[in-house]
């Protein structure tokens, strides 16, 4: 309730802007100020009238008028500069911090703001409570939501790769390994192969580039999957060629990735997915470099591609330039100041065909076309960022929802 009683305040989705404050007294509102999305009140610089003053400071909104003791704002100096505590229940009167009493008003949205509210963050996980409104939201306005996601959602994926750069000492090869390995989970074992992939030095890989059998035996040592091997021939030459390496290189399996195995298709076990990171790794890993000077997409796709058993059909390799490459790419122009990189790695979303999944299924029901992977890539980040967390009065088609339906 809090949050709506914010979002009414910041949008001026109030009855009026003349309020009558539980003193008796007229108080109007000028200026509702800005939120503050850190710690202190809800809105900086606000600014109200009564009678023949005029008042500059903060904001406090609350559910309740004795939510402000329960938080404890009385004894807290950063709330001296409040001038005004809104709530949505005016259960008890307030005082400051040097006992003078403090100004309140309830605050009354429109009339079935409340009621639209509470459908947006009560309906179910699998529903999507604006699906109607979507076919009447301009499509103009909805490319510009579009836009802005896919921007947020390859900014997000750039960000995880700035971190594995201060991992490793800005080393863009071992990033973009750490991308890859993450990558290949393929939803399932994402967080595991991370976590390989920047546990094990490239350094050492490329020690035994020309040995596809020693780096397997790292990987797979590593990962403590050896035992998941069926082969018995094979299990036992990678134990052995892993207990030299393990010596030779001080090496300790990492016992806690919680390999995810079950309902898994052999294509997708953790050993086949690892055997496929040591393929690209084999014969040398310089892929950022080559991602980097790559012409076409299809020059990307062969990058990605491997041969024999462990090849990976055309949508997985999809899905690696969209994961894999097109951060990679991107958060190098930002490094660099390169804008013809940033803006190949938005064009490599564009030119890859749409992501066929539940998320994307459920958006084009409600009306909005899904092209291709920079869309499909805005709407999963809608849905997860927003629909699934609840985050309904931050997106622009909850925000619009709001303010057309309001009465």
């Amino acid at each position: 309730m809090e949050k709506l009683l914010q979002y009414a305040w910041q949008h001026r989705m109030w009855e009026s802007a003349l309020m009558t404050a539980t003193d008796g007294t007229e108080v109007e509102i000028l200026d509702p100020g800005w939120l503050n999305t850190g710690a202190g009140p809800d809105f900086f610089n606000a600014k109200i009238r009564s009678g023949s003053k005029t008042w500059a400071g903060n904001i406090e909104i609350h559910t309740k008028a004795s939510d402000w003791y329960r938080h404890g704002h009385q004894n807290d100096p950063a709330y001296d500069p409040v001038i005004l505590h809104v709530v949505g229940q005016d259960d008890m009167a307030v005082t400051r911090r040097d006992g003078s009493p403090m100004k309140q008003v309830v605050l009354h949205c429109h009339e079935n703001l409340t009621d639209l509210y509470n459908r947006l963050i009560s309906t179910g996980t699998a529903d999507l409570i604006c699906g109607d409104f979507i076919s009447r939201i301009s499509s103009v306005y909805l490319t510009d939501w579009i836009d802005a996601l896919a921007f947020e959602r390859l900014y997000e994926k750039a960000e995880r790769f700035n971190r594995y750069m201060e991992a490793t000492a800005n080393d863009w090869q071992q990033s973009l390994f750490a991308t890859l390995a993450r990558g290949l989970g393929f939803g399932r074992n994402t967080d595991a192969l991370e976590r390989l992939a920047l546990s094990t030095p490239l350094t050492m890989l490329g020690k035994h580039a020309d040995s596809i059998g020693s780096i397997e035996a790292i990987l797979l040592g590593q990962a403590d999957l050896l035992d998941d091997i069926t082969d018995p021939v094979r299990r036992q030459y990678l134990k052995q060629e892993y207990e030299f390496l393990a010596h030779k290189f001080s090496l300790t399996p990492l016992k806690s990735l919680n390999w995810q195995r079950g309902g898994s298709r052999p294509q997708n076990s953790p050993v086949r997915r690892i055997e496929q990171l040591a393929q690209y790794v084999s014969g040398g890993f310089n892929m950022m470099t080559r991602l980097l000077h790559a012409p076409t997409i299809q020059h990307i796709r062969d990058i990605f591609r491997l041969e024999g058993i462990n090849h990976l059909p055309e949508n997985s390799l999809n899905l690696l330039i969209i994961n894999v490459a097109s951060p990679a790419i991107y958060s190098y122009g930002l490094a660099v100041g390169d804008s013809s990189a940033t803006t190949r790695a938005l064009d490599l979303l564009r030119s890859l065909p749409a992501e066929n999944n539940h998320i994307t299924r459920l958006f084009q029901s409600a009306g909005i076309p899904c092209d291709n992977a920079y869309t499909s890539q805005a709407l999963i980040g809608l849905r997860r960022t927003y629909c699934e967390n609840r985050k309904c009065l931050f997106c622009r088609i909850g925000n619009r929802m709001m303010r057309t339906e309001k009465r």
